[in-house]
C-alpha cells in the first residue's frame, strides 16, 4: 500500500541571514513567536501527512529537542542529519531512505526557509491524477514573476490536460517575465532510485534534469499565491511583521520579555523571550530577538536586533540589523 510522506529540507547554513543565523538554524527562527518549521509541519499535517522526515545539517542537534517525535503536532517526525552538506537532492535522497520510501509512495517536499501559502492539497490531488493517467513522477509548484533572474525558470508545454515540465534553468542571466519554481515538490521516489546516498546533489540541477532526460513525466502546478523566502534579515523581519499584523495585533510581546510601561512597541513588531525594551523606547516594524536590550529612549524602525545585542540609549536606527 502506498504511503503519503513529508520531507522538510532544513539543512542550509543560512549565510545570507547572518548574523541572525549564527546561533539558530533558519527553520527554527521565530515567526510571530513560533518556529518557522512548526508552521511548515502544520501545513503537512493539514494535507493529511502523518510521517515526516526533517533533513537537517547546520546546527542539526537543535531540531529534535524542540520537536521530539512530532506527536504534539499529530505527526511522527524522524530526523536525517547530514554531517556534510548534501544539497537539496542529496538531502532528499537521504530523507527518503530514512522514511523507507519506495516507488509508488508520495513525498511532499518543502524547503525549510520558505513560508508557503499555495493550495498544497490541490497540488497533491492533481499529481495523483496525473500519476494514474500519465505515469507522472513529480510535480513542481510554479508561479509567475516579472524578472526570472533570481529564480529557477521553468519551460512548460501542455499535454493531456496538464502543464508538463520540459526544461529547467536555474537563475538565468536574462531579465524577463516567466513561470518559475516556487519550491514545493510532490515526488514519487522512483525519481530518486538511481542516485546513491551520501552524494551531493541538487534536486533542481541534477534530479529534475535526469528525470526529464529519461522521459519521466513531471507536471507543473500553477498557483500564484506566493510563498515567502525567509532567506535574508529583511525578509525574516517582514515575515514576522506580516504574521503579527495578520493576527490583528499591533505587536506581539513574548510573556518572558520585559517592556517598560511608557515604551511604544507597534507596527507589527515582535519581542522575543528574555528581551527588554526600556523606558521611552520606540519600536516599530521590528524584530527584537531573545536576550536583546533596547535601552532608554532608543528608536527603531524596520530593524532586527539579534540575540543578546544592545541598542544604545537614545540611538536611532532605520532599516538594518543590530548586533553581531
Amino acid at each position: 500500500m502506498s504511503r503519503l510522506l513529508g520531507v522538510v529540507l532544513a539543512g542550509g547554513r543560512g549565510s545570507r541571514l547572518r548574523p541572525i543565523s549564527d546561533r539558530c538554524p533558519k527553520p527554527l527562527l521565530p515567526i510571530a513567536g513560533e518556529p518557522l518549521l512548526a508552521l511548515q509541519l502544520r501545513r503537512l499535517a493539514a494535507a493529511g501527512i502523518t510521517e515526516v522526515a526533517i533533513a537537517t545539517g547546520y546546527l542539526g542537534d537543535r531540531f529534535e529537542p524542540m520537536f521530539g517525535d512530532g506527536s504534539r503536532l499529530g505527526l511522527r517526525c524522524i530526523y536525517s542529519w547530514e554531517t556534510t552538506p548534501l544539497g537539496t537532492g542529496g538531502a532528499l535522497v537521504a530523507a527518503a531512505a530514512v522514511l523507507r520510501a519506495v516507488p509508488g509512495d508520495t513525498l511532499v517536499v518543502l524547503n525549510g526557509d520558505q513560508l508557503t501559502e499555495h493550495d498544497l492539497t490541490a497540488q497533491l490531488q492533481r499529481f495523483e491524477t496525473a500519476r494514474v493517467q500519465a505515469g507522472a513522477g513529480g510535480s513542481v509548484h510554479a508561479r509567475t514573476v516579472q524578472d526570472v533572474r533570481a529564480f529557477g525558470l521553468l519551460g512548460v508545454e501542455s499535454g493531456g490536460g496538464e502543464d508538463l515540465l520540459v526544461s529547467f534553468e536555474e537563475k538565468p542571466s536574462r531579465a524577463c517575465a516567466g513561470l518559475v519554481n516556487a519550491g514545493t515538490y510532490v515526488v514519487d521516489p522512483v525519481l530518486l532510485q538511481d542516485f546513491p546516498r551520501h552524494t551531493h546533489l541538487s534536486f533542481e540541477r541534477d534530479v529534475l534534469p535526469q528525470a526529464l532526460s529519461v522521459g519521466r513525466v513531471v507536471t507543473v502546478f500553477h498557483d500564484e499565491r506566493a510563498g515567502r523566502d525567509i532567506g535574508t534579515p529583511d525578509t525574516f523581519r517582514r515575515a514576522n511583521v506580516e504574521a503579527v499584523t495578520n493576527s490583528g495585533r499591533s505587536a506581539l510581546i513574548d510573556t518572558r520579555a520585559s517592556v517598560a510601561a511608557d515604551a511604544v512597541v507597534t507596527g507589527g513588531s515582535y519581542v522575543g523571550a528574555g528581551a527588554t525594551v526600556a523606558a521611552g523606547a520606540f519600536v516599530s516594524g521590528s524584530v527584537i530577538l531573545g536576550g536583546a536590550v533596547v535601552h532608554e529612549g532608543a528608536r527603531l524602525t524596520d530593524c532586527v536586533v539579534t540575540w543578546d545585542a544592545h541598542v544604545d540609549p537614545g540611538s536611532t536606527y532605520n532599516r538594518g540589523v543590530i548586533g553581531s
